[in-house]
C-alpha cells in the first residue's frame, strides 16, 4: 500500500492511477475469456451475444464512474452464477451457506421486493433466482445502451437508478448527453428501451439535457421537475459552500474535488445524503431539510465514503463478519466492524471541516459567512464529534487485536487518531467557553454506554 497522506492531492492521484489500472486489467480479462469463446449455460444465448460484442467497446477502454459501475453489475452477475454452481440445498429448515448467500444477495438489490414476492409464492429459491438473473442482464443491456454504447436493434428493459440523477418520469443519458422523460414507468420505475440507427429511444420520447455546471469538473443533476424549479437556488447554495470552504479548508477543498464529481439534489423526509460504492463520485444530497452548515458537512462526509470506497477498491482495510458488537455513537446502535469502521473514517471529515471553520471563526471575529446560531453549532459539533470519535478508539483498538483490521486497516485508524488528538487543546478551549447542555449529555450518555459495552 502506497504511504498514505489523506489530505495530499498527489495520493489521491495515486489512488485513481492504481483504480485505472486494475479497472484496465478486469476489462482486459474478460476480454480474454470471450476470445476463448466460452458459453455459459446460465445465461440468455442473446446475453451472450450481446455481451461478446459489447464488451470490446472501446468507451470501457477507460476508467471512469458509468465504466466502473457497468462493471461492477458484470462481476454481481458472476457472484450469483458462482453461487448457483455452488448452491447444496440443505435437508432441513435451515438454510445452507450457499442457499443464505444468495438469498442474501437478492434481499439486499434492487429487486428484493419481486425476489421475496416470487419466493413466497414457490418456495424455489434457485428458480426465482435464475428469473432474476434474467432481469440482471436486462439491466447490463440497458444500462450499456444508455451511457456507454450502440448495438443497433437491441432491446432491454431498464430499472431507474435515483443515484445518478434518474427520476420516476426521468431518466439520464449520459452517452446522448440528454435525459428523458415522461417515460410511462411501470412497478419498480422501469422503461422499455429500444434502439434505431444511431439514436436512443425511451418509450419514445427525446428531450434536452438537464445537466448544470459548477465548474469544468462538478456537475449538478436534477432527477425531477419539482427539483427543476429550485435549480437556480440549489446551484448558488452549493457554489457558496464550496467557495467558503476553498477560502477556509483549501486542502478540504482539493480533497473534495478529488473524489466527487457529481451532484444529485434530493428531496426525501428522513434522508440526510447517501452514496454508492459502485458509483464513485455521485453524492446524492438532500437540499431542503439542511441549512447551510449542514451542506458543507454532507458534502464533505460523502465525499468521506468516496475516499474510503477509493481504498477498499484496492486494499482490504477490515475482515469482514457480521457481529454487531461495536457502538455506534452517531446512530446509539450497536453494528458490525464494517459499520462503525466507515463511521469512524467519515465522521473524522466531519471534525476535520468543523475544526477548521471553528478555527477561522476565532480567528476572524468579524467574519460574515456564518450567523451567531451557526457560529455555535460549528462550534458544539466539532466537540461532539471530537468525543464521538475518540469513544470509537478503544472499539477500534480491539478490533486490531481481535484480527479484524488489516495492516492498511490499523494504519488508517491510526493516521487519523493522530490528527484527532492534535486538536484536544482547541476542544478544551472551545468546550469550556460555550458551556454547552448538548455537550454535557452527549458526554455522560457516552460514559454511561462505555460502563455497559466495556
Amino acid at each position: 500500500m502506497k504511504k498514505i497522506n489523506l489530505l495530499s492531492t498527489k495520493y489521491h492521484q495515486s489512488l485513481f492511477k492504481s483504480l485505472r489500472r486494475q479497472y484496465s486489467d478486469n476489462i482486459d480479462m474478460y476480454r480474454d475469456d470471450v476470445e476463448e469463446d466460452y458459453e455459459n449455460t446460465h445465461l440468455t444465448d442473446s446475453f451472450q451475444n450481446f455481451f461478446k460484442e459489447a464488451i470490446f467497446n472501446s468507451n470501457l477502454d477507460e476508467y471512469c464512474a458509468l465504466n466502473w459501475y457497468w462493471f461492477q453489475l458484470i462481476e454481481k452477475m458472476v457472484h450469483v452464477i458462482g453461487l448457483h454452481e455452488e448452491l447444496v440445498v440443505s435437508d432441513d429448515f435451515n438454510l445452507s451457506d450457499s442457499e443464505d448467500e444468495l438469498f442474501n444477495f437478492w434481499n439486499e438489490s434492487d429487486y428484493a421486493k419481486s425476489f421475496l414476492t416470487q419466493l413466497n409464492d414457490t418456495k424455489d429459491l434457485l428458480l426465482v433466482s435464475k428469473s432474476h438473473l434474467l432481469l440482471l442482464e436486462q439491466q447490463i443491456i440497458g444500462f450499456y445502451l444508455l451511457h456507454i454504447g450502440f448495438i443497433p436493434n437491441q432491446e432491454a428493459t431498464y430499472y431507474n437508478i435515483p443515484e445518478i440523477g434518474d427520476g420516476e418520469n426521468r431518466v439520464y443519458s449520459y452517452r446522448l448527453n440528454a435525459f428523458f422523460s415522461d417515460v410511462g414507468t411501470r412497478e419498480g420505475h422501469i422503461v422499455s428501451l429500444t434502439t434505431d440507427v444511431d439514436t436512443l429511444y425511451v418509450n419514445g420520447k427525446k428531450e434536452t439535457n438537464s445537466i448544470n455546471l459548477f465548474s469544468d469538473e462538478l456537475l449538478l443533476l436534477s432527477s425531477s421537475s419539482d427539483i427543476d424549479s429550485e435549480l437556480q437556488t440549489i446551484t448558488s447554495s452549493v457554489n457558496k459552500a464550496l467557495t467558503v470552504l476553498k477560502e477556509i479548508a483549501p486542502d478540504l477543498h482539493e480533497t473534495f474535488t478529488s473524489f466527487t464529481k457529481y451532484i444529485i439534489p434530493i428531496n426525501e423526509k428522513g434522508i440526510v445524503s447517501y452514496s454508492m460504492q459502485m458509483l464513485p463520485g455521485y453524492s446524492c444530497i438532500n437540499m431542503f431539510e439542511r441549512d447551510f452548515v449542514d451542506l458543507i458537512d454532507d458534502l464533505l462526509h460523502e465525499n468521506g465514503h468516496h475516499f474510503m470506497n477509493a481504498i477498499l477498491n484496492l486494499e482490504e482495510l477490515i475482515h469482514e463478519d457480521d457481529e454487531k458488537i461495536y457502538y455506534s455513537p452517531w446512530r446509539r446502535a450497536l453494528r458490525p466492524i464494517r459499520g462503525i469502521y466507515h463511521a469512524y473514517f467519515t465522521f473524522y471529515w466531519a471534525y476535520e471541516l468543523f475544526y477548521r471553520l471553528a478555527l477561522f471563526i476565532e480567528q476572524n471575529p468579524d467574519q460574515q459567512h456564518f450567523n451567531e446560531s451557526e457560529v455555535l453549532k460549528i462550534q458544539t459539533r466539532f466537540i461532539e464529534e471530537y468525543y464521538m470519535l475518540t469513544f470509537c478508539e478503544s472499539d477500534m483498538k480491539k478490533a486490531n487485536k481481535d484480527g479484524k483490521l488489516t495492516i492498511e486497516g490499523f494504519e488508517v485508524f491510526k493516521i487519523i487518531h493522530t490528527r484527532i488528538e492534535s486538536h484536544h487543546q482547541s476542544v478544551e478551549a472551545i468546550e469550556n467557553r460555550i458551556q454547552s447542555a448538548e455537550i454535557k449529555e452527549l458526554k455522560e450518555h457516552l460514559a454511561q454506554t462505555k460502563s455497559h459495552y466495556l
